[in-house]
């Protein structure tokens, strides 16, 4: 064959063809927030952090010390008579305390919309308020 005609066959070869442009793929559109986040003070335990003194029947105290201790402080001088562990869940915290025996105890507690004091459930109902230890 003759240059001239592996020139055109070339030219023919690499000629761009007429093609319709691939569809790009287009990127997933953000989630929209159905229910705004709840405020970070709500939701983690900070409010908790502190001493609480129970405000009728046997003196003792809540010692919550982040991010998860609970200590239960009794006496005069105080001391710790229980150790264990607190999960908030908003205004409602869930204290969980181990006894020599092996056995888990758990304890709820409630907080008004304020947060002022803890309101305990169950068979012997006590309130807390802050309060510092003798």
């Amino acid at each position: 064959m003759k240059p001239c005609a592996f020139a055109l066959l070339a030219l023919l070869a690499c000629s761009p063809e007429k093609r319709e442009p691939r569809p790009r793929a287009s990127r997933p559109a953000a989630p929209v927030a159905t229910t705004p986040s709840p405020a970070p003070a709500q939701e983690d335990g900070s409010w908790l952090e502190g001493t609480w003194e129970r405000q009728a029947g046997i003196k003792d105290w809540l010692l919550f010390n982040a991010p998860k201790e609970v200590l239960v402080l009794a006496g005069k001088p105080a001391t710790v008579t229980h150790r264990g562990e607190f999960v908030p869940h908003g205004r409602f915290v869930s204290l969980f305390f181990r006894l020599p025996g092996g056995s888990l105890v758990e304890r709820e507690m409630e907080a008004p919309a304020d947060r002022s004091e803890l309101r305990e459930k169950g068979s012997s109902p006590a309130i807390y308020r802050r309060g510092a230890p003798p």
